[in-house]
């Protein structure tokens, strides 16, 4: 009962929108790594009340992960999955341990809201400056949805 309460009353950020915005206005790919036991139909379900599921077409869970594979095994397989090589990614993450394996994965690593153990390449105190990270790939006119 208490998950489901917590699931209920989960709300982003007030940066995280505009911040999404302005990264695919810059034309960057996102995707969601989550560790938990949801399924990704769960996930999107969130994202759908959040009104944050279509800056995320590819939501990958852990379940539909290689079930014996280590964390660093799972980033990589969704680097993989993404077409691109692990350096090319970038996590997003609070977790000590997920970032530690995100970095021996290659991925580039950014820390917001972290733990205090959690070491990263980039520490973000503010989700908003988050897209002034990244260079503009294919820039698009996105509108945000009503």
């Amino acid at each position: 009962p208490r998950f489901r309460e917590f699931e209920q009353d989960i709300r982003p950020f007030s940066q995280v929108r505009p911040a999404l915005v302005q990264l695919a206005a810059q034309g960057q790919r996102l995707a969601i790594a989550e560790s938990t036991p949801l399924s990704p139909e769960t996930v999107s379900a969130t994202l759908d009340r959040l009104r944050l599921s279509q800056w995320f077409p590819h939501i990958f869970s852990a379940r539909d992960l290689p079930r014996k594979a280590n964390r660093e095994e799972r980033f990589r397989a969704i680097a993989r999955d993404l077409e691109t090589s692990p350096g090319e990614v970038a996590y997003v993450g609070r977790d000590p341990a997920e970032l530690q394996a995100a970095a021996r994965a290659g991925l580039l690593t950014i820390a917001f809201n972290q733990d205090a153990d959690a070491t990263a390449d980039i520490y973000l105190d503010q989700f908003d400056r988050l897209p002034q990270l990244f260079k503009p790939s294919t820039p698009t006119r996105l509108q945000e949805a009503a």
